[in-house]
């Protein structure tokens, strides 16, 4: 039998921090439900879906950190 290789998405890199739900809504200062809510509606962050886990990309969550700041630098989360 033939070994299939499988290659990761350019959009997802192996090194970069997955957030669960709850860790990106505490970063956030959201509720956890604001963010399935975003999710039911197609809106704000983009995130990913690992069987029924959602995470959200920590570079996603910068982004969107940035994009309500008028000429702030961004902090890294790290």
């Amino acid at each position: 039998m033939k070994k299939t290789e499988v290659k990761a998405s350019p959009r997802i890199s192996a090194k970069e921090p997955l957030l669960s739900t709850i860790e990106a809504a505490q970063i956030l200062h959201l509720h956890p439900q604001s963010l399935h809510n975003d999710r039911s509606k197609q809106r704000r962050i983009p995130f990913l879906k690992i069987g029924r886990k959602v995470f959200y990309r920590q570079s996603d969550i910068e982004a969107y950190l940035a994009s309500g700041f008028v000429g702030a630098p961004l902090v890294p989360l790290t």
